[in-house]
This record gives C-alpha cells, sequence and structure tokens, in this order.
C-alpha cells in the first residue's frame, strides 16, 4: 500500500501530541510520530522488506528511497518502540493531490488502531502542505488493505498499472 505525509519539526518527539485512539489500547494512547532518526532508517528498511514480501537484497534499495523521503516521513512510537510508518509527498499520480506513498504497522500491532492513527496523520501531513486531497496506490488483490482506506473514506477514482511491476493498482482517493 502506498500513501504520503508531510513531517512535522524536526525534534517532533517532543512537539508531537500524543494520539489517543477509540480502541483503549494502552499502547495506541501512547503513540506519539516523529522524524525517524539515523539509526531507525534500516530498521524502518528491513521493516517494509519483511511486510511487504520483497527480497532481502532489495534492503538497501528501499533504504535509499526511505532516506530521500525522510523529510516526508513520519514513525509511529510507544514506549520507544517502532509500531509502523507513513510517508506523504506533495504531489504523485494526480496533480495537486498530496500523495500517500507508504503506510506500515508491524504485523503484531495491527488491529489495535495504529493504522487508522497512521491515517490521521497523513491527513494532517497533507493538510500541512496546503493539499485538499490524499490519494494513494493499493492492490486490488489485497483485499484488507482495500477494505482498511476504504473505511478510511477513500474511494476508487481509476486503476493503473504500477511503473515498476507491470501489476494493477487501485487508485483511491479521500477529499480532506
Amino acid at each position: 500500500m502506498e500513501m504520503t505525509i508531510h513531517p512535522q519539526d524536526s525534534n517532533q518527539e517532543a512537539s508531537t501530541a500524543t494520539a489517543a485512539a477509540e480502541t483503549g489500547s494502552e499502547t495506541v494512547q501512547a503513540l506519539k510520530f516523529g522524524l525517524p532518526t539515523d539509526e531507525e532508517l534500516p530498521v524502518l528498511a528491513e521493516l517494509f522488506v519483511a511486510n511487504v514480501s520483497l527480497e532481502r537484497s532489495e534492503t538497501q534499495e528501499i533504504l535509499e528511497k526511505l532516506i530521500r523521503l525522510r523529510e516526508r516521513l513520519q514513525v509511529a512510537r510507544a514506549g520507544g518502540q517502532i509500531l509502523g510508518f507513513v510517508t506523504v509527498e506533495p504531489d504523485g499520480p494526480v496533480r495537486g493531490a498530496a500523495y500517500l506513498r507508504y503506510v506500515l504497522v508491524k504485523p503484531e500491532f495491527r488491529r489495535q488502531g495504529v493504522g487508522t492513527l497512521l491515517l490521521q496523520q497523513a491527513h494532517q501531513m497533507a493538510l500541512g502542505i496546503s493539499r485538499k486531497s490524499l490519494i494513494l496506490r493499493v492492490d486490488p488483490s489485497d483485499e484488507k488493505a482495500v477494505a482498511f482506506v476504504r473505511k478510511a473514506g477513500f474511494t476508487t477514482v481509476g486503476a493503473l498499472n504500477s511503473k515498476k511491476s507491470g501489476k494493477l493498482r487501485l487508485l483511491m482517493s479521500c477529499e480532506l
């Protein structure tokens, strides 16, 4: 799944408000967002590769992408532990819409409200870069991902083939 987000000040651990979810999960209630540290970037790349079934040899390529996206990346943390991350870029496949490139939640924290809070953070990031809509691409065969973003208010606006893989992707949008 791909998504977009806007970063906060470089010292966001201190500047980011604690987020609370309806789930009541103690971990989620203590969730904070911030830019990744130098030490976290390789961890995020490994997490991404492991969770999207890429070859381990692709870790360096993903790390390089995350380094380029660093200022547009927000890490969700609780108790010093990484729970997931999201990236939002000012432009993507649709002119004028913020692009949600990546959103990822560690498997052990799924279905606890973390992904929902990451999407809310992505909305705030998109608004912070003066966008009125947020767009993402998602694999139509990933029924859980499609259902998740639909529940969050995204609607299908088209379909396109991935430039890299050639696979069909749904183009989904959400007004902010």
